[in-house]
């Protein structure tokens, strides 16, 4: 598991660590939740990003979108339907 604080933080990681899949909440410092996947997308076209939301907000080009709290069942169904792809 990695942890970024930031958008700009989690391009970082992912430009210099494999990563399987993302978990993205929807607000966080920096840029934006459509900037940093936009930037992690265009640095690997198929990762598998999962937005998380304390809003019913929609994330274009989201793999998955969970909105808060995420019961436990839920998260791990998404996480193992973003792994198999």
């Amino acid at each position: 598991v990695l942890h970024a604080a930031s958008g700009a933080e989690a391009l970082e990681v992912g430009a210099r660590e494999h990563v399987d899949v993302v978990l993205l909440d929807y607000s966080m410092p920096g840029l934006s939740a459509e900037e940093t996947l936009a930037g992690l997308r265009r640095q690997r076209p198929r990762l598998p990003i999962i937005c998380l939301s304390g809003l019913a907000t929609t994330l274009e080009g989201a793999s998955a979108q969970l909105l808060k709290p995420v019961s436990h069942e839920a998260l791990v169904r998404a996480l193992l339907g973003a792994l198999e792809g």
